[in-house]
């Protein structure tokens, strides 16, 4: 007899109509809860992972949002006090220049031209002849205060002033 290849059948030459030999083989159920297991436990591996990827980009995204709004916090006060160095070198600048322009102002007035220009046409003032001239001899006491009536001042009290007033 001639043996083929055996695998789940056995092949031979010839009429086997009456009695075909089969393997059988039983069903393993314990394998078969093992396999099962073992899909449900990779299922919840993958899952975890999939939900540490998760987490871990969330957490990048909240970050990077976190820093993009500090980043754009900080450049508006940046902004701000940039404007106001601005508004301040501009009202420096126009003191500075308004300044200048009272320095040009003081300059024109105080020059002795024009005061005396000032005091002959706008006061109506004359330079002094030696006619105009008045002489005062401030050696002598010429602001002396009355004593004769600091005394009577003195003497009268308050009821001698209101008595005095009504009548």
């Amino acid at each position: 007899m001639n043996k083929l290849k055996l695998e789940e059948y056995d092949y031979i030459k010839g009429n086997t109509a009456l009695s075909p030999k089969r393997k059988q083989t039983e069903f393993d159920w314990e394998k078969y809860e093992q396999l099962k297991k073992a899909k449900k436990q990779r299922n919840i591996r993958i899952n975890e992972k999939r939900k540490k990827i998760r987490s871990g980009v969330g957490q990048v995204i909240t970050l990077v949002f976190a820093l993009g709004f500090a980043t754009i916090m900080r450049d508006s006060q940046v902004y701000k006090i940039q404007n106001s160095i601005a508004d301040l070198d501009n009202k420096i600048n126009s003191v500075v220049a308004e300044n200048e322009a009272l320095n040009v102002e003081i300059l024109k007035a105080s020059s002795l031209s024009s005061i005396k220009n000032n005091a002959e046409n706008g006061l109506g003032m004359t330079t002094p002849k030696k006619e105009n001239v008045i002489k005062i001899d401030l050696s002598e006491n010429n602001f002396s205060l009355n004593e004769n009536n600091l005394n009577k001042d003195m003497k009268n009290g308050l009821f001698e002033n209101i008595k005095d007033a009504l009548w």
